[in-house]
């Protein structure tokens, strides 16, 4: 009896191991891609998309597709957490990448995508509430990453190339979405014996099997394409 007890124990012991080595942790909104631009910190699933550019409106509507919104920075902490990935980890020094802040409804009344007022801001110089001049045409916020990271208005939609030929205003994005509680039950029986175990991993983190892309291509708004057997994306246009 004992040997037989042993052996089951040793048995659904050998099996939790696997399970826990092969669990892969879930915890942002499904149909996001798996891949080396999606991070998680501080209960918030951040996607970094620094591949395709949109104009203002486009990245919002593309961040809520997925039951999100374009990125809130309401605190030093995240600020210097985003300008750190986009420059250090995906390697990109002087893009502008828009960000949830706008005052596209009352002139300098500026609002985070989520209906709060900032607390904190990040302007550059001239920049925000109350800079004047040109900038009543411009209500869209962006990280400047050519300028330390500071804030700066655009136009949302639509802009001018030598302050004649009208152009989109397109610039990448980064979209968050709130991280999904995820707990697994696992059933296992070995002979008569039936054993729930819940959960196995702490959710905390997600990993990225993809590489950093490293490419010299363009694609615009169309993006890149996306390795059908992995998953990630490839140097190479839709």
């Amino acid at each position: 009896m004992c040997s037989r007890l042993t052996h089951i124990l040793l048995t659904l012991c050998l099996v939790l191991n696997l399970v826990r080595a092969a669990q892969v942790t879930d915890v942002c909104p499904p149909d996001l891609a798996r891949d080396q631009y999606l991070q998680v910190r501080n209960n918030v699933c951040y996607q970094f998309v620094l591949y395709r550019k949109l104009t203002h409106s486009g990245a919002k509507a593309e961040c809520e597709r997925h039951g999100g919104s374009l990125v809130l920075i309401k605190d030093q902490d995240t600020q210097n957490y985003l300008y750190d990935q986009v420059r250090n980890t995906y390697d990109h020094h002087h893009d502008l990448v828009w960000i949830g802040l706008n005052d596209i409804v009352n002139e300098d009344n500026f609002v985070w995508d989520d209906g709060t007022r900032p607390g904190y801001a990040h302007w550059a110089e001239h920049e925000g509430p109350g800079a004047g001049g040109d900038h009543d045409s411009h209500d869209c916020a962006v990280i400047d990453m050519s300028n330390a990271g500071q804030w700066r208005v655009l136009f949302c939609e639509k802009g001018t190339f030598l302050f004649v030929f009208p152009t989109d205003e397109t610039h990448y994005f980064i979209c968050q979405f709130p991280v999904r509680q995820v707990t697994n039950h696992v059933v296992i029986q070995i002979g008569d014996q039936t054993t729930t175990h819940a959960p196995l991993i702490p959710v905390s983190s997600i990993t990225h099997p993809c590489p950093i892309l490293v490419c010299n291509l363009d694609c615009g708004v169309n993006g890149f394409e996306t390795d059908p057997l992995t998953g990630c994306v490839i140097c190479k246009c839709k």
